[in-house]
């Protein structure tokens, strides 16, 4: 994407951004409240479409696209929402298939392995009949990452994804997003606040201020740059610039790639 530009009621909220995103790669997009990060999901989703500049996924610019192509476009991304946003009606076996009864003529007999297998590895197929009032935070986060990556996505948005969860759920909620880039070859966009995902998850950290990417590097040097726009808003948050533990060891977007392409060719 680049010279985003989203204005509401004259103000700009979104100001020239220029973003790129690799296939594979994982990209935590951190920035205080009203920074654009809402805004920036919303566009990249094609949910809404910018006053200016370019967003291409693929050969399809959702700014300038027909609506017809922007749905297409959009059946390649798909989203765990901050509240997992999961209907209260529906059991969990249901909510996982509902996007494939709604948006794929799958039969029932396929979108029932589909389900069942995307909800055991992510360890709640125990959960399939229970309603989502039944189920902790950390489950239906694992709930809401299943009826995701069921439509078998290329790029996955993340929303808050540990927001509200205590820090051992947190750090296991972390895994299952490295394990959805590891074994599906999605490129992940996490949207947070917590700054311990963010350095642990990341390829590269992008932070919005003003309406514009303030920094955009590696974890390591991010959360130790003296940026004016970083520094405050990282140890603000609790995460000790100081004594930060080595990184997990983790596959590359390059390896990722490959293998994709890999994939691709059989």
């Amino acid at each position: 994407m680049s010279g985003l530009v989203k204005r509401y009621d004259g103000r700009a909220v979104l100001d020239g951004l220029d973003l790129r995103v690799m296939r594979g790669e994982t990209v935590v997009v951190i920035g205080g409240s009203g920074s654009g990060k809402s805004t920036f999901a919303r566009l990249l989703l094609g949910l809404e479409r910018p006053d200016a500049g370019v967003i291409r996924v693929g050969d399809t610019d959702l700014a300038s696209a027909s609506d017809d192509d922007v749905a297409a476009a959009r059946r390649r991304f798909a989203m765990v929402f901050q509240s997992h946003a999961l209907l209260d009606s529906l059991t969990v076996y249901d909510n996982v298939a509902f996007p494939l009864r709604e948006e794929t003529s799958l039969d029932e007999r396929t979108i029932r392995r589909r389900v069942t297998a995307m909800l055991t590895e992510l360890g709640v197929e125990a959960a399939a009949e229970r309603l989502p009032a039944e189920l902790s935070g950390g489950m239906a986060k694992r709930v809401g990452i299943a009826r995701a990556m069921v439509t078998e996505p290329e790029i996955l948005v993340y929303d808050e994804p540990t927001s509200g969860l205590d820090p051992v759920t947190s750090r296991t909620v972390d895994g299952l997003i490295e394990r959805m880039r590891e074994r599906h070859l999605v490129t992940s966009i996490v949207i947070t606040h917590d700054m311990v995902s963010a350095y642990h998850l990341a390829d590269r950290v992008v932070m919005l201020a003003r309406g514009k990417i303030a920094i955009d590097d590696a974890p390591e040097r991010v959360f130790c740059s003296s940026n004016a726009d970083i520094e405050p808003f990282a140890r603000s948050s609790g995460l000790d610039l100081t004594h930060l533990a080595p990184r997990p060891t983790r596959r590359s977007a390059a390896d990722i790639r490959r293998e994709w392409a890999s994939r691709a060719q059989r």
